[in-house]
């Protein structure tokens, strides 16, 4: 504690708003001066890895990337192309079933 901290305090109990500011300021510069102290003391004795060596990362390679989605990409457009196939069969099965029973009908 500086002396100007201390002399902030030597006047014992905050009377008014104005001391008890000064007082609060005094403390949480205290309170901040002991946390990086400990905060210090607890990082110096720790083997902390290197966080800018600039690695490779650890996830897919670009290739696997392409060909996933160019497979999505085919999967979906085969799914597209599928489904407006099989409504046309449904469309052409509809229509002979109609012209079938339209011909029974009639003698």
């Amino acid at each position: 504690v500086t002396i100007s901290e201390a002399s902030v305090f030597l006047a014992g109990r905050a009377q008014d708003a104005v001391t008890l500011q000064c007082h609060a300021e005094t403390l949480a510069l205290i309170q901040g001066r002991a946390i990086d102290i400990i905060t210090d003391l607890a990082c110096a004795h720790l083997d902390l890895p290197n966080i800018d060596s600039n690695l490779p990362g650890s996830g897919f390679p670009l290739w696997v990337l392409v060909a996933a989605s160019t497979a999505t990409i085919m999967v979906i457009l085969a799914m597209g192309i599928s489904c407006c196939c099989c409504r046309r069969w449904q469309r052409r099965w509809r229509d002979r079933r109609g012209r079938a029973a339209a011909g029974g009908a009639l003698p």
